[in-house]
Order: structure tokens, then C-alpha cells, then sequence
């Protein structure tokens, strides 16, 4: 069977650990979502896929040079104009004419059910099946089941070929605002069905952080540590890391290979740590995902946090909540973000931050000597000094 995982279209509003990767490159255990969505469907049939990624196709490509699927055919197909997930299928047309096939977003992480949704459609006799989830929740839901709550669709479908002759050659589509309406007019099958399988959805950093926390406490399986040594319990290490002897790492954690973890320094899980990641003396690390290459300086903290590709966390520097991503914001870009209780730093930003904040103390500072040597500052105005000087030293 074949599949067109859809891995483009626009964010709103946007998740801004997209600044760095699309959604489909995050990073999960010895995996990103997109590959693991990849072994997903070849354990349910699917031997070829292509990924439409509106023009996200170079960097998803050259992601897959690196690291080629072993499982399954992968092809891409890219459009230099937005043509909705439906125009999607239509353009990959040569690829998937001749049979049933599936299509799913490459922000789900799904384990099982699959296979079961492709029978349901085919016993149907259905032109299009949609795969729906409790509208309230998008974790897996079969418990709820006959019970009346509304479903919203997952991003699965189960689609037969016919389907694309209702999709135009040019302009933008969309599957379900405008294709899946064009099918039930025309008397087509559309059938809804509850997925089955363990599903989740990433969305936007927090949900992201959620589903890292669940592999690593292993509530999805344990399929994802294969290959890893566990050399304490609920700590795996990939080949290739250095861990000091005196560092101490309490799991779940799992270290990517070519990370260095320095003397003294501490990691508690849940945490996952990148491949190339660098980890200095004293540093503490908590509850956080560090993606590849970023570097945690000597006594750094790093607590609840995910800190992307290449990201240099400064010495004695603490990160709290935040998203740290090594790129410069353009101003009031930070607004549009979907930040789920999550700060968002760029490097550029932190630095221009130190900056105004070091101008500002030494002028505040000028101001108040020379109001003393004139002995101008009364009594009010010396407790305003007070005030402001405790204010600066909090930040």
C-alpha cells in the first residue's frame, strides 16, 4: 500500500520551535515524528510513501540522505506555490493512481490502528474514510466509543483513487474544507470512523514536550530504546558518549551518541539528550529535551526547557519554561507564537537584552551618584533609589 504524508502547509499560530525545524524533524528517541510516523505504516503494509512538503521538501530530503529509511520506498514531491493537502494528491497523482491509499499528517505520532481503519474502509466500500478522535481530546480515545462525544478528524484518511478526479490541476484545494464537501456532493462515501490505535498530535511545544515525556517514561513502548545500553536503571546511552564518572544522571534519560557530559554535572529526567550535545562542569539539566549540537554551559541551569539545534546556553546562565532557539527573531514575531507556557529566547535576543541592561544600570547608576554629591536627594527620592535598584537587581 502506498501513503502521501502531507508535511507543509502554514502554522497558525505558529509553533516557534518551527523557526528552527518543521514539525516533522523534531526529534524523538533515536527518531524525529516523521520517521517514526515512517515505521508506523510499513508495520501496517506500506511500502512507498511520499512526503508533499510545500517548501519544506530540501530540508526534509536532506534529512533522509542522511539517515534513508531501510523500511519502506520514500519519494518527495514539492509545489513552488501552497496547493492545499488536497492539490497535494492531485500532483502526486503518478505516484498513487491505481488503489486504495493512505494520507496522514506528519505531525502525528500514532502506534496501531492503521491496519484496522483500512479494513473498516474497504468493507465500507467507501470512496474516502476520515479518521476521527474525540473532539475534546487527541489522545487515544477508544474508551469513548458509542458514547456520543463529537469526533474531530485526526489527519488520517483512507482514500481510493477515483477521489482525485474531484481535484483540480492548478490552484489551491483543501481536503477538508473543500474536497471532502465536492465528494459528498457528487454522492460519494464518505465514512467517519473512530481511530483505534494509540495516537497523539503535535501541535505546538507543550504537546510536543508531552509526547517526549511519555516515550521516555515508556507509556508508548518500548520499541524506541532498541539499540541503546542501559547502564543504569532508566538511563540509555547511545555508542560514542562520554559521561564523566562523577556526573550524575537520575532517569528517565536517554543520551544521543557523540554527547559529553562534564564532571559534576547533573541530568534528572524526564530528559532527552541530542546527538553532539555538550553538557558542562556543574551544569544541571531537568525535565528537558536538548536537540542536537546545542551546549549547556559550565554551571548553567536548564530546567523544564527545550533547547533547539546549536543553542549555546552562556555559563552560570539559567533557563527556565522556555523554548531557546539560536536565530534572531524579527521584532514582535515572538507574539504570534503558540507558546503554551513557554518563553521564547533567541540567542541574539538574550544578548541585545544583557546589553540594554548593563546600559541602563550604569546610567541609573551615574544618576544616582551625582544626585548624592549634590546632596539633592531627599528622602523620597532616596527611597525610589531604593526601589529602582532592587528592581534591576531581580532582573
Amino acid at each position: 500500500m502506498k501513503a502521501v504524508v502531507l508535511a507543509g502547509g502554514p502554522e497558525v499560530p505558529k509553533c516557534p520551535l518551527s523557526v528552527v525545524r518543521p514539525k516533522a524533524l523534531f526529534p524523538l528517541i533515536q527518531d524525529v515524528i516523521v520517521g517514526r510516523l515512517l515505521r508506523a505504516l510499513h508495520s501496517t503494509d506500506v511500502d512507498e510513501a511520499i512526503i508533499c512538503a510545500n517548501g519544506k521538501t530540501r530540508v526534509l530530503r536532506e534529512h533522509f540522505l542522511r539517515s534513508a529509511p531501510d523500511l519502506l520506498s520514500l519519494a518527495f514531491s514539492d509545489d513552488e506555490l501552497p496547493r492545499g493537502a488536497a492539490g497535494c494528491l492531485r500532483d502526486a497523482e503518478g505516484f498513487i493512481r491505481g488503489g486504495s491509499f493512505l494520507v496522514v499528517e506528519s505531525s502525528l505520532f500514532l502506534d496501531g490502528g492503521i491496519r484496522e481503519l483500512v479494513e473498516r474502509h474497504r468493507a465500507a466500500g467507501a470512496a474516502m474514510t476520515i479518521a476521527a478522535v474525540p473532539a475534546w481530546g487527541r489522545k487515544s480515545g477508544t474508551e469513548h466509543e458509542g458514547c456520543g462525544v463529537p469526533l474531530a478528524p485526526l489527519g488520517v484518511y483512507v482514500a481510493e483513487a477515483e477521489v482525485l478526479d474531484s481535484i483540480p490541476t492548478h490552484g489551491y484545494f483543501d481536503l477538508k474544507e473543500q474536497l471532502v464537501p465536492k465528494l459528498r456532493a457528487a454522492g460519494a462515501d464518505v465514512l467517519v470512523s473512530q481511530f483505534r490505535g494509540r495516537h497523539r498530535v503535535v501541535a505546538h511545544a507543550s504537546s510536543y514536550a508531552s509526547l517526549v515525556q511519555e516515550l521516555l517514561d515508556g507509556e508508548l513502548g518500548l520499541e524506541d530504546f532498541a539499540g541503546l545500553r542501559e547502564v543504569e536503571r532508566q538511563v540509555w546511552v547511545a555508542d560514542g558518549v562520554d559521561v564523566a564518572s562523577s556526573a550524575v544522571l537520575v532517569g528517565p534519560v536517554v543520551v544521543g551518541s557523540g554527547a559529553v557530559i562534564e564532571p559534576e554535572a547533573v541530568v534528572a529526567g524526564p530528559t532527552l539528550i541530542g546527538e553532539r550535545v555538550g553538557i558542562g562542569t556543574r551544569a544541571v539539566v531537568s525535565s528537558s529535551i536538548l536537540w542536537p549540537g546545542c551546549r549547556v554551559g559550565e554551571g548553567a541551569s536548564v530546567e523544564r526547557s527545550i533547547v533547539t539545534d546549536r543553542f549555546r546556553v552562556a555559563e552560570m546562565a539559567r533557563l527556565s519554561h522556555s523554548v531557546a532557539v539560536d536565530t534572531s527573531l524579527r521584532v514582535g514575531e515572538a507574539r504570534g507564537f503558540d507558546q503554551r507556557g513557554y518563553l521564547v529566547r533567541a540567542q541574539g535576543m538574550v544578548a541585545r537584552a544583557v546589553e540594554k541592561r548593563g546600559g541602563l544600570r550604569g546610567a541609573l547608576s551615574g544618576l544616582w551618584r551625582a544626585l548624592r554629591s549634590t546632596g539633592a536627594m531627599g528622602r523620597g527620592q532616596a527611597s525610589a533609589e531604593a526601589s529602582a535598584g532592587e528592581e534591576l537587581s531581580t532582573r
